[in-house]
């Protein structure tokens, strides 16, 4: 789709945009740029390939009857994208953030309107930036299945733009590769859900660096 936009008319600063797979990432990326850019993905889990749902119609997005509360009670599974939301919906227990199930259904309409919104955003600013960075934490501990998770980022995407930069990052891989569009990075882990601020500064610091190499 981007083909069609020159690059002279594109964003010439880069771009981070989460792809999950948990909010650390989001927290991240903010953290770094001092931006605090809503997009689709920023708050959401992502398991699997759930991150391809942002291409579904929006219709496709919180039908009603078509959800779950996960076995923990802090997240709304969707089960027409695949994505469990923790931080949008009412809570009836602020200690334990417990979902208040008597009220999901009701805020539907207002959730898909949200998030169809930002669908559109995302989308957008993923084919406007001459340089752009999709970013996904999932701890792999195989490198062929990292490869393979890359390989499936640049399907979805690259219809979007091709000068798009993936970087995956894993607490459990042993093997980093910088090579080129993609990089596969260790990120060390932490006792905070934010991640380690030190371990996230060298995957940006990595990532800036190779895409001016």
């Amino acid at each position: 789709m981007n083909q069609e936009i020159s690059d002279s008319s594109k964003h010439s600063e880069p771009i981070f945009i989460s792809l999950g797979e948990w909010c650390e990432t989001a927290f991240q990326i903010n953290r770094y740029t001092k931006n605090s850019e809503a997009y689709f993905f920023n708050w959401l889990i992502t398991p699997n390939d759930s991150y391809k749902s942002i291409f579904l119609n929006d219709t496709e997005f919180f039908k009603p009857n078509n959800w779950e509360i996960s076995e923990n009670l802090i997240r709304v599974h969707d089960k027409g994208t695949g994505i469990f939301f923790q931080h949008e919906f009412e809570v009836i227990d602020k200690v334990k953030n417990h979902i208040d199930q008597n009220k999901v259904e009701n805020h539907l309409p207002i959730a898909q309107s949200k998030f169809i919104f930002l669908k559109k955003k995302t989308l957008k600013a993923i084919e406007s930036f001459r340089t752009i960075y999709l970013i996904r934490q999932e701890d792999f501990n195989n490198i062929d299945d990292a490869l393979k998770r890359i390989q499936h980022i640049k399907e979805i995407f690259y219809p979007l733009n091709n000068n798009i930069n993936i970087i995956l990052t894993s607490r459990e891989i042993k093997e980093e590769i910088q090579n080129g569009k993609y990089l596969i990075l260790r990120n060390e882990r932490s006792s905070s859900w934010q991640g380690s601020n030190e371990s996230w500064d060298r995957v940006f610091n990595i990532a800036l660096n190779n895409s001016k190499s």
